[in-house]
């Protein structure tokens, strides 16, 4: 009896910790959503340009990269709590920054603190989540991990897309109402407890180095090119979803610009708690046929100004980019101890930000010279090569 006793006591904090971390997780990538909606009034009202934007994008996941190469293993040295504190507070910081957006300049600099905190969030508070999660379902801890982002950043489109249209003061009130999530997930992770302990070696776990158990460098490269021609297609929603849905899809509703980010984004939740029916190997093969279905769909789509095709062909790419990153990141994570996984993390975020970043940072300059649905074949031409790797050489870990 005092065993059952004491095991609840420990389940307890144990379980305000997974808690706690989950909703820091989420809210991070919330506020990395907030801003995606007020894209066209910066166009009308401050004259940033689509070009603009994809700089803006470009920074965000440039501070992510850093952060994870510089940051991403601090957290097994210091432990996660006081990584996941200092995620919560750099995000605030970007919402500041964006409260006085009347440039480019601004809007770059709370984009790149957003980009920090979203690299933070992609290793310390997903370690922190993966050492608080329950034993069941096993595939709890994965399905958070892969598909946060994508929750999170559909919340932050459609709550912001909701303010900016029906609210009053939008291009503030949308950061305040963020800031206040921030704060709840600050005060739970405050009173959880730690779950990992301190260790030495902090100021070495700033060199960048991606840690890479040697099952996980036999997997990554196929892993890597899912990772990079999926995500890629994900960033392209947010630096030219703006002109996609006032230019093509004739709607300047803030929440239109929500519902066309959101359809790529939510099927990514099904997707995932898909891929747990298949062998990792399957699952991504599956699944990037399914994207390379879905971008094809998507250069059709825009080329014929078809909304509801746009959406449809979205979300299948969006369910077909869920089952093929959970599939590779829980091949990666299978068999990774507890001291490896932030660094594990870290290099498969790592993987997946350089994918979104170099492709819209170049695509942000073929805008001045081309056509949207002519900027899309490189997307589909990108699917198409990761398709074929992935068919060729995908592999179980078991079989690595």
């Amino acid at each position: 009896m005092g065993q059952q006793v004491a095991g609840a006591r420990h389940q307890r904090p144990q379980g305000l910790a997974f808690v706690a971390a989950t909703l820091a997780l989420v809210t991070s990538f919330v506020a990395a959503a907030a801003p995606l909606p007020l894209y066209n009034t910066y166009r009308a009202e401050n004259g940033v340009t689509t070009a603009d934007l994809s700089l803006a994008v470009g920074l965000y996941f440039l501070g992510t990269i850093a952060a994870l190469l510089f940051l991403g293993r601090l957290s097994t040295h210091l432990g996660r709590r006081p990584l996941t504190i200092a995620t919560l507070l750099v995000v605030m910081a970007g919402c500041v920054v964006l409260l006085r957006v009347d440039s480019v300049a601004p809007l770059v600099l709370g984009r790149f603190l957003m980009g920090v905190g979203s690299g933070l969030a992609s290793s310390a508070v997903m370690a922190y989540v993966v050492d608080a999660a329950p034993e069941r379902p096993p595939w709890l801890a994965t399905l958070i991990t892969s598909q946060s982002s994508n929750v999170g950043m559909t919340l932050g489109a459609f709550g912001s897309g909701a303010l900016v249209d029906l609210g009053p003061a939008p291009r503030t009130t949308v950061y305040f109402a963020v800031i206040v999530l921030l704060g709840v997930s600050l005060v739970l992770v405050l009173l959880a407890p730690e779950t990992h302990p301190r260790t030495p070696g902090v100021l070495a776990s700033l060199r960048p180095r991606l840690a890479l158990p040697p099952h996980v460098r036999r997997l990554m490269p196929v892993a890597a090119t899912t990772f990079m021609s999926t995500w890629a297609l994900g960033a392209a929603y947010q630096s030219l979803g703006p002109s996609i849905t006032k230019d093509y899809l004739h709607t300047d509703k803030a929440l239109g610009m929500a519902l066309v980010f959101s359809s790529f984004m939510v099927p990514g939740i099904l997707g995932a708690r898909l891929g747990g029916r298949f062998l990792p190997a399957t699952a991504q093969r599956i699944g990037i046929t399914g994207f390379l279905i879905g971008a094809v769909g998507l250069w059709a789509s825009l080329s014929g100004g078809a909304m509801v095709g746009f959406l449809l062909f979205g979300a299948l790419a969006g369910c077909s980019q869920g089952l093929t990153v959970t599939s590779g990141i829980r091949g990666l994570l299978q068999g990774t101890a507890p001291s490896e996984r932030a660094g594990v993390l870290a290099a498969i975020y790592v993987t997946c930000y350089l994918g979104a970043m170099v492709p819209n940072l170049v695509i942000g300059q073929l805008t001045r010279l081309f056509t949207l649905p002519q900027v899309m074949t490189g997307f589909v031409a990108m699917s198409a090569v990761a398709a074929v790797i992935t068919w060729l050489w995908a592999r179980n870990p078991s079989a690595a």
